[in-house]
């Protein structure tokens, strides 16, 4: 097994350990370097009820490059089935430190979301109600997604 692979088998570990709160993460069973991930919505915040799929496509050069981010559901933050841009993207792979983890990423994500940032690549403008509409459609979006089912079986019943 190569660097990455071997590091992202050690970050599996990690987050069985220590799971992140609104976060869930797992690697394609066929390919280590595309991890599939979650988020729920936080609370007080449009995306409040919602589940929001998405990928992380990491490189050969993992840890010493970074992941291309896309997401896969609906939200009204992210254009869907587009790399994010961010300073821990492969869009600026100068930002990028190998000590930064699949947890430090998805975190980050998380948090950008919920903040107005209108000019990020991959970003969007929509109203809160636009967004609060897409949190209560995610879950039937996310069920006709048979992937995210495979991945996530343990969430169907909270969406």
């Amino acid at each position: 097994m190569d660097v990455a692979g071997k590091r992202l088998q050690k970050e599996i570990q990690q987050l069985k350990k220590k799971p992140l709160d609104l976060i869930w993460a797992e690697p394609d069973p066929k390919n280590i370097k595309e991890w599939h991930y979650c988020f729920e919505g936080p609370k007080d915040t449009p995306y409040e009820g919602g589940f929001y799929h998405g990928l992380l496509k990491f490189p050969a050069e993992y840890p010493f490059k970074p992941p291309a981010i896309f997401m896969y559901t609906p939200n009204g933050r992210y254009k869907q089935n587009e790399r994010i841009c961010t300073s821990f993207s492969d869009f600026h792979p100068e930002s990028w430190q190998s000590t930064q983890t699949i947890s430090t990423v998805l975190v980050g994500l998380l948090s950008f979301m919920t903040e107005e940032c209108p000019n990020a690549i991959g970003g969007m403008q929509m109203t809160k109600m636009e967004r609060k509409k897409m949190a209560k459609e995610s879950g039937a979006f996310n069920k006709r997604n048979s992937q995210f089912c495979k991945l996530f079986p343990y969430l169907l019943e909270r969406m």
